[in-house]
């Protein structure tokens, strides 16, 4: 092993135990911090050069940084930002171990009350369209997560209707995985009692139109009272085809097999009507109680 190399180690072997002392003491350990954070940066630069190649030693530093960061609020205040940068320029040819680091580093400083809720959803949507299964899952649960921790004690109106026209505007566009999450995360709010009144009823039953399928067999699912369906499947890996089917068998004896012109317009119309009879019997069960139960009005 070379010297540089060897040197390199030491160094990182000995993050942890600095970390501590930095937790412990901060003011005394300022100049320190400095060098860290100097250290970081430089490494940030390397990085940018070349993205797509894993670093250990900048994971490392990176992680380091996001432990000791509430510690030292101003010097550290610019890390979230340069983190959701450098994955929003580069996510889509950063090594999968980087793209893993920096968002394991973004959720430890967000649930350390960093910065708030909204400052990084739009990075995570755009790495729900990555390959990367597992990541996209932790993301995913961090997020329900997250909003369910804000909404324990209080609940702050203002944030809450911003979330929801945030994931509604990802609700509508055409990418599968952004739209499915989006969906995802309505249920799983709703669901858990996070997010139950008639503002998000509204939000969610426009979904019932959706061109995409598991969307709107999801929703149809949750609108049906059908608790055991719906989210479970929207965010496998399967193919639509289960979901085409049980669509297209509720409305062919109603039009006919035969895909004439006629028959499949009279389809379309079918499936909308069937459709909109499933969200009008559910929002009837809803206005009844039947569905929210003793839900608290938000």
């Amino acid at each position: 092993m070379a010297p540089d190399e060897e040197k390199e180690k030491e160094r990182i072997m000995s993050l942890p135990q600095l970390q501590n002392f930095m937790k412990r003491d901060p003011e005394a350990y300022g100049p320190e911090f400095d060098q860290q954070w100097s250290h970081f940066d430089s490494q940030m630069e390397m990085f940018k050069l070349k993205p797509q190649k894993p670093s250990s030693s900048f994971g490392e530093q990176v992680m380091f940084l996001a432990h000791v960061a509430p510690s030292f609020p101003e010097k550290a205040k610019a890390l979230p930002d340069l983190l959701i940068g450098a994955l929003s320029d580069h996510f889509e040819v950063m090594h999968s171990s980087m793209r893993s680091t920096l968002v394991q580093a973004l959720i430890l400083l967000r649930n350390r009350d960093q910065f708030p809720c909204a400052k990084t959803l739009p990075v995570y949507f755009k790495l729900f369209r990555s390959q990367d299964k597992a990541l996209r899952k932790s993301i995913f649960n961090h997020i329900v997560r997250d909003i369910a921790h804000m909404n324990q004690k209080t609940k702050n109106q203002k944030v809450n209707y911003e979330l929801r026209d945030f994931f509604f505007a990802h609700l509508k566009e055409t990418d599968t995985e952004v739209c499915r999450h989006a969906c995802a995360v309505f249920i799983t709010m709703y669901r858990q009692n996070v997010w139950s009144d008639t503002h998000v009823v509204n939000l969610m039953s426009s979904g019932l139109l959706h061109p995409d399928l598991k969307v709107a067999a999801a929703l149809a699912h949750l609108f049906l009272g059908n608790k055991t369906k719906g989210l479970e499947g929207i965010l496998d890996e399967s193919d639509d085809e289960d979901e085409a089917e049980n669509i297209t068998e509720a409305v062919t004896g109603i039009v006919g097999a035969k895909k004439t012109g006629n028959r499949v317009r009279k389809l379309k119309r079918a499936k909308k009507s069937s459709q909109e009879s499933c969200q009008k019997k559910w929002e009837e069960r809803f206005q009844r109680g039947e569905l929210c139960g003793h839900r608290p009005a938000e």
